[in-house]
């Protein structure tokens, strides 16, 4: 598994250069996002694999980001390998 958590701003964003018509300097909220992963050895040459992330839903914006679009909500994923 993972945790990941990102902290607001550390700096204000109140210069005049610190905003412009093209790209502005976006707040965005604290946030901790949790991931798990898990690898499945099911057969010697056949492995799953699957994970989920941002497990607890959170919407929030990527640090930095320069625009509104939120980070993506819970994603599932799964894959199996089988090497031949």
């Amino acid at each position: 598994g993972r945790m990941t958590y990102t902290s607001g701003p550390t700096e204000t964003i109140d210069k005049p250069w610190q905003s412009s018509d093209t790209t502005p300097q976006l707040y965005y909220h604290p946030v901790t996002v949790f991931d798990a992963f898990l690898s499945y050895k099911l057969r010697e040459d056949t492995i799953l694999n699957a994970s989920v992330h941002n497990i607890t839903d959170r919407y929030y914006l990527d640090p930095l980001a320069q625009s509104y679009m939120p980070a993506p909500g819970r994603t599932f994923r799964a894959g199996l390998t089988v090497k031949f």
